[in-house]
């Protein structure tokens, strides 16, 4: 699990990574406005093979991906994103490969949250 408070941190995704120019676009429009603090409105994360069917111990919970109340998912370019609002302030934007290795259940469980 790669996780992305600031445009630096970017740095943990090579440019020829397809992740890349999703989580660079949702830097830009989600992280970048004055007095930004991710510990109060949260943050993005990039999943990756290992997160699937274990607990989120990486955001310090127990629950799983496929325990998540998503909201306003969308599909795009081979990646969904996954957006979960914690409260009024806070939310997370999970960036989920749709790769071969994602459980039915689990893909079934997003899809259930995407926009037309």
């Amino acid at each position: 699990m790669l996780h992305f408070k600031c445009l630096d941190d970017l740095n943990q995704l090579h440019r020829s990574d397809p992740a890349y120019p999703h989580v660079q676009r949702l830097i830009q429009t989600c992280l970048l406005h004055d007095g930004y603090d991710p510990e109060a409105e949260g943050w993005i994360v990039v999943c990756e093979q290992s997160d699937i069917g274990q607990p989120l111990t990486d955001l310090g919970w127990t629950d799983q991906l496929i325990d998540l109340p998503f909201e306003a998912n969308r599909h795009l370019d081979g990646f969904y994103e996954c957006v979960l609002i914690c409260n009024n302030e806070f939310g997370i934007v999970f960036l989920i490969p749709d790769a071969e290795w994602l459980p039915e259940a689990l893909r079934d469980h997003i899809e259930r949250y995407l926009e037309d």
